[in-house]
């Protein structure tokens, strides 16, 4: 699907998944985490400039929610163009 506004969607290989372990650390993980059998009780969309940007800031909802999470780039922003190629 794609949106010559806001990029393109992005698939579900690209997710990163997140879940507290028992010394208190988060584990990132490829890939998707919820499954058909897992309820989403909410979400949260974060601006960020990529994946690296916004991993830090889903990190700090896990272990504040103390529940799994997923990140996925839902879109992205084309690329301004500079002065001189307008």
């Amino acid at each position: 699907m794609t949106d010559s506004r806001a990029g393109h969607v992005k698939f579900r290989s690209n997710a990163k998944s997140l879940r507290t372990q028992p010394d208190g650390g988060v584990l990132i993980t490829d890939g998707q985490y919820m499954g058909a059998k897992e309820n989403v009780v909410g979400f949260s969309i974060l601006e960020c400039a990529d994946m690296d940007e916004a991993l830090p800031r889903a990190r700090k909802g896990v272990i504040a929610s103390r529940a799994p999470g997923e990140v996925r780039e839902i879109f992205q922003r084309p690329t301004p163009r500079a002065a001189t190629e307008r």
